[in-house]
């Protein structure tokens, strides 16, 4: 799991880290809310760093979870 982490927070490619997000997301669960509250959070180009995690948020459902999806998910999700 610290190999996908390092992934999420340093590689160059926003694709590559938002996959590796979502992959902690959903293999940590709710151990890996504090990486997604401080990765989710600044805007990115196309969210394509959000929109994964999200998915993976929405996929753990967990309450914790579920806040991070009702304070970054777009109204239209």
């Amino acid at each position: 799991m610290v190999r996908l982490r390092n992934v999420a927070r340093l590689d160059p490619s926003l694709i590559v880290r938002g996959a590796a997000l979502a992959s902690d997301i959903l293999l940590e669960k709710d151990a890996a809310l504090p990486l997604a509250r401080q990765l989710i959070a600044p805007e990115t180009w196309r969210s394509v760093i959000r929109k994964p995690a999200i998915a993976a948020l929405q996929a753990i459902d967990t309450p914790e979870a579920r806040k991070l999806v009702q304070q970054y998910a777009p109204a239209s999700q």
